[in-house]
């Protein structure tokens, strides 16, 4: 995932909190913030489950899906550029 969509979090805190009654400027909300930090951990599930799974393992679940799709690609991919 990170060699398609790079590092960074998919989840980028705004910190809101700063913006509203008693927030202040010099305080990271991220910490504080619920949703924040249930945005993290999933993004960390995330990750590691995407992290477990290996090219291969996604052509095998492609093509058990779908045995014609190394052909249908094959042949697509030899069609000119139009």
């Amino acid at each position: 995932m990170v060699a398609i969509e790079g590092g960074r979090d998919a989840f980028r805190c705004q910190q809101i909190m700063r913006d509203g009654p008693g927030g202040r400027s010099d305080v990271d909300y991220r910490s504080h913030c619920l949703v924040s930090q249930a945005m993290s951990q999933a993004e960390l599930a995330w990750r590691r489950e995407l992290a477990a799974q290996t090219l291969g393992d996604l052509r095998d679940s492609v093509e058990a899906k779908h045995p014609n799709a190394p052909r249908m690609a094959r042949n697509r991919l030899d069609q000119p550029v139009r």
